[in-house]
């Protein structure tokens, strides 16, 4: 892990922050129910859906909890592919999905739960890991996934870990930040603050430098 290259990404409401800043100039969208999107084969439906993502491309993922638990279709509504729902060779799927999220460079993040499913789908798998607490609390868990990397015959520096950051103060954010960096996270999500634009680019003059 490079502790010295701290990427951010910053998110707010499930938008990337180009749209963020754009939302203000947005025009008044008006919109009506298409009774016949998505086209799904025969037999298949959606369950409990925790998550809808669209990329860069303008197709969108639906992360379901069923069969078939990735969708992607165009904007027509075809079914383009899918995958997930059920265990695979070498790995557990999520017992419980919770969310799904298409970044700019069309990786294509979910969200689990349970480390007996979760953590050896990312040793095998992920580019990324994204844990939710702490850096102490999530100790246990990176570890875990160290040995499960290792036995799946990959180097575990290979597998990014991300964590979270509140950009709302940023004497706190900057400590937390540190502590982030230190424990070998080398990717922050940060909630879009309450400040606005103004708080986003004061944390990227006055913090990040410091953490580069």
């Amino acid at each position: 892990m490079t502790r010295n290259k701290v990427a951010l990404s910053i998110a707010a409401s499930g938008l990337c922050l180009l749209l963020a800043q754009q939302q203000q100039h947005w025009p008044k969208l008006n919109f009506a129910v298409d009774p016949e999107w998505p086209r799904l084969p025969a037999g298949w439906t959606f369950e409990e859906t925790p998550g809808i993502a669209v990329d860069s491309r303008e197709h969108v993922f639906v992360f379901h909890r069923g069969p078939h638990s990735i969708m992607e279709f165009d904007q027509a509504g075809n079914l383009l592919r899918h995958w997930g729902g059920k265990d695979g060779p070498g790995y557990q799927w999520p017992s419980s999905n919770h969310g799904i999220w298409v970044d700019y460079k069309g990786n294509i993040w979910i969200g689990g739960n349970g480390p007996k499913r979760t953590l050896p789908l990312v040793a095998r798998y992920a580019d990324v890991w994204h844990g939710f607490g702490t850096p102490n609390s999530m100790q246990e868990s990176s570890a875990r996934i160290d040995e499960l990397a290792t036995a799946a015959g990959r180097d575990p520096a290979s597998i990014m870990r991300a964590g979270s950051l509140s950009l709302d103060d940023l004497d706190t954010a900057r400590r937390h930040a540190a502590k982030w960096r230190d424990a070998g996270y080398g990717y922050l999500v940060c909630g879009w603050p309450g400040a606005g634009r103004a708080q986003v680019e004061a944390f990227a003059r006055d913090v990040m430098p410091e953490l580069v």
